[in-house]
């Protein structure tokens, strides 16, 4: 699973499930005043990219993430 958010235009927040072959996965990010916030849950290892270009390798469960968008 890659989880790769693209917030841009009007869109401030973004709340989001899928339920795949291996489980449930969510991503729910928003951004406000150039911060980004990102929680996802997966069920399976993830490699997660932020808008700033830092990626995360992440196991099956809960996890938070932030930035600053420029």
């Amino acid at each position: 699973v890659q989880i790769k958010p693209v917030p841009g235009g009007s869109l401030t927040h973004v709340d989001c499930s899928y339920e795949s072959a291996a489980g449930l996965i969510k991503s729910a990010w928003q951004r406000e005043a150039g911060d980004f916030s990102l929680t996802i849950q997966v069920p399976a290892d993830t490699i997660v990219h932020l808008p700033d270009g830092t990626r995360h390798e992440v196991q099956a469960g809960e996890h938070r993430f932030s930035c600053r968008l420029d």
